[in-house]
């Protein structure tokens, strides 16, 4: 490292996206650092901000103004994580001639070798390696002022609702798990079945299939609501988790189990 270098703070960029997992995780490896942290919010063009490209050092699957903001000066090290985020540090890394260090949180989805840092938890079972951190959970905690906030609006909901609260958080289809209107309902009928006097509130995630949520609707029985993650409306997500007696999750997403 040069003496330029060792006089200043180390240049670093934060890679952010649109899942919010994701982010939450890199924000906590961040809030650790001593230095300070340059966010880069990068958005996907319409049709890759859900279908997976083919994975190499590349910048063809952001939107034109994302890719633009990655511009020189090129940072000394880049924070990201997922897929289409890790593809954009490769990028950055070959536009630098090698200089910039890059920490991923997760998987690698190929090159377990070209990254200087792996913070990876227990369900991705890496191999021992030099530059893998291995972590039982993802670095995912609730915010504690959040869910302070978000009691009232938890007392609102119990005011407005039978009780016992059951809370239903639906993820989506990740390969092995599969997730459809039959299966939803079945786990409302075990909900109801153990508890017929009380209320059923789902809320559906960012992954959760448009076309589930549609027939879902139609088929709700009575006494359980539906929160859609794509509406416009207060997501109750949070005033759930501060005020629901029970909590049935989805196995898809180790994050929203976290």
């Amino acid at each position: 490292m040069s003496d330029a270098t060792q006089e200043r703070s180390p240049n670093v960029w934060l890679l952010r996206g649109d899942k919010g997992g994701d982010n939450a995780q890199m924000d906590a490896v961040a809030a650790g650092l001593p230095w300070p942290v340059d966010v880069r919010h990068l958005k996907f063009r319409p049709g890759l901000d859900l279908k997976k490209p083919f994975f190499n050092a590349s910048i063809r699957h952001l939107e034109e103004g994302s890719a633009a903001a990655l511009s020189a000066p090129w940072p000394d090290l880049i924070i990201t994580c997922g897929r289409r985020l890790a593809m954009a540090a490769l990028w950055v890394q070959a536009q630098s001639g090698g200089r910039t260090r890059l920490v991923l949180i997760g998987r690698p989805k190929r090159w377990l070798h070209v990254w200087d840092l792996i913070i990876a938890s227990a369900q991705y079972q890496l191999p021992p390696r030099d530059n893998v951190i291995a972590l039982t959970l993802p670095l995912i905690d609730v915010n504690h002022e959040s869910l302070q906030a978000a009691k009232t609006a938890g007392a609102a909901l119990r005011a407005e609702h039978p009780t016992p609260l059951t809370a239903l958080m639906l993820g989506g289809i990740t390969r092995p798990y599969r997730l459809e209107v039959e299966d939803v309902l079945a786990m409302i009928h075990s909900v109801q079945s153990q508890r017929p006097e009380g209320t059923v509130y789902l809320t559906t995630s960012r992954r959760t299939p448009r076309s589930l949520v549609d027939e879902l609707r139609n088929r709700l029985p009575e006494g359980v609501h539906l929160h859609d993650w794509h509406s416009e409306a207060a997501n109750p997500y949070m005033a759930l988790l501060a005020a629901a007696d029970h909590v049935v999750v989805t196995g898809d997403s180790i994050s929203m189990l976290t």
